[in-house]
């Protein structure tokens, strides 16, 4: 019996492999489906665009012949069955998205394949490219300290350093309660983080409020777990921040509409108000 890869991954999806997973991580995959799986032409992803400057829908698209890259099959006896050697197929995979604004900007990303397992060995544009850019979206929520940071999270991860990579984005969500913690005007003491945490219950994005633990998840990455659990935790502990991050934003966003909408409607009813007093105190004509 073959033994399950030590870093198999149950629950994979194709997003994660394109844009989450850092330069040769390897993960299992059904053997019979990676080619298929890595390349398919149905799904769309709203992402940065680095070309364009801003997001963008990317669509899958042909790169020719995906395995033309040198694809080969172990050396083998005898005669095997297609399915043997569909199994013992191995190459380099390229998967190609074009940018739905404008067909010249594509991204390809580089997979070696083996078996049952699929290991990304190159992408451009580089994943810093597109995670920093998508911070741009939070433009007037983060501060530039948590901009430059969490942009130093995603290149660390980028190169492959876990546990380096969640010290900062542990220190963006810091600040981020501390911020929330003196415009609130609530004095900490020695409480315990989570506990600050839920002590902003209403002042802060209800994911956090409801995820406290997410500060116990970052601190065991960095001081117990093997490097590897940090380099796969990364993307879901990133993924949290920005729900943090993006629930901020709406409601931003929200509270600027409102008083945009307040001011012009009083400047609205200031003006109906002259209008009809310059009406009121005009002579009826004869």
């Amino acid at each position: 019996m073959s033994k399950k890869p030590a870093d198999k991954v149950e629950t994979l999806d194709r997003s994660y492999m394109l844009f989450r997973a850092g330069l040769y991580e390897k993960v299992g995959i059904d053997p019979f489906d990676s080619l298929h799986w890595l390349t398919s032409k149905t799904e769309t992803y709203d992402v940065h665009c680095p070309e364009c400057g801003r997001h963008s829908t990317m669509k899958s698209a042909d790169y020719d012949d995906p395995w033309k890259v040198g694809h080969f099959t172990r050396h083998h006896q005898g005669k095997i069955s297609e399915i043997d050697a569909r199994r013992r197929r191995r190459g380099i995979i390229v998967a190609q998205l074009v940018c739905s604004r404008n067909e010249v900007h594509r991204m390809l990303f580089y997979f070696l394949s083996e078996g049952d397992w699929v290991k990304k060995i190159g992408q451009q544009p580089s994943m810093a490219d597109i995670g920093i850019g998508d911070l741009a979206q939070y433009e007037g929520t983060i501060d530039k300290d948590d901009r430059k940071e969490l942009a130093t999270a995603i290149g660390l991860h980028a190169h492959g350093i876990g546990a380096g990579a969640l010290v900062y984005l542990r220190r963006v969500l810091e600040r981020f309660v501390v911020r929330a913690e003196k415009q609130a005007g609530i004095d900490p003491g020695k409480n315990k983080f989570v506990e600050r945490i839920k002590d902003l219950d209403g002042k802060v994005p209800q994911f956090l409020v409801e995820n406290p633990f997410l500060y116990g998840v970052m601190s065991a990455g960095i001081h117990s777990l093997q490097e590897a659990d940090c380099k796969h935790a990364f993307p879901v502990i990133l993924a949290a921040i920005e729900s943090i991050l993006q629930e901020e934003h709406a409601e931003r966003q929200q509270q600027r509409a409102k008083e945009a909408a307040q001011k012009a409607l009083n400047k609205l009813s200031q003006s109906i108000s002259a209008k009809s007093a310059d009406t009121d105190g005009e002579t009826p004509a004869e």
